[in-house]
């Protein structure tokens, strides 16, 4: 595989938490079985690099030939997601969200990575969406309510981690929708949020 351009597709686990399985010996084995299943799916279907499966998700390299057209890609990209999702849907009952970044060289990939999971995370009706496709509406729905601070604050405190994490998310987001081509001023403050 040429690996020097691609892009990030993540694989969102959707109801993970709403099924109380994040922490339990059933809840690790479907998101195992999941991944056994998405690997030999997504291989199926294109050459990929399929990283371990994280907390709520799956993230993949889609490597591209530089020499193609973006706006072919980006069809190509959610064709592919339309495709895996078909192959998907018969075969587990999790529910996932598909989420497609931007084409980047290799040292660009967090940037995808990072594009394709707010994609996922963003609240629409469909199970795939592009980066590029997020409404304009929703990126500047993503206002920052100081209050959140407090709430996550109050959510650790409380030991109420499941809420601290979706809270987290919302956060997490936001940073992202926010300065999205700059990645020093979000770590600056994920670290003012720590502090």
């Amino acid at each position: 595989m040429d690996l020097k351009h691609g892009y990030a597709m993540c694989i969102l686990f959707s109801d993970f938490e709403d099924r109380g399985k994040v922490e339990s010996l059933k809840g690790r084995q479907d998101k195992q079985n999941f991944y056994d299943l998405l690997k030999i799916k997504l291989k199926g279907l294109t050459n990929c690099l399929i990283g371990r499966p994280l907390s709520d998700r799956i993230v993949a390299f889609i490597p591209v030939n530089e020499a193609e057209n973006i706006n072919d890609i980006k069809d190509k990209s959610v064709k592919l997601g339309k495709r895996l999702t078909e192959k998907l849907m018969g075969s587990t009952d999790i529910k996932f969200k598909i989420g497609i970044g931007r084409v980047y060289d290799l040292e660009g990939f967090p940037r995808s990575c990072s594009e394709a999971y707010l994609a996922a995370a963003t609240k629409t009706d469909g199970i795939i969406i592009h980066y590029e496709d997020i409404p304009l509406n929703l990126q500047s729905s993503y206002d920052y309510n100081s209050n959140i601070e407090n709430l996550f604050l109050n959510s650790i405190i409380t030991g109420n981690f499941n809420e601290a994490h979706e809270i987290f998310k919302e956060i997490f987001v936001w940073l992202n929708s926010i300065y999205l081509e700059d990645i020093d001023r979000i770590k600056a403050k994920l670290i003012e949020l720590v502090f």
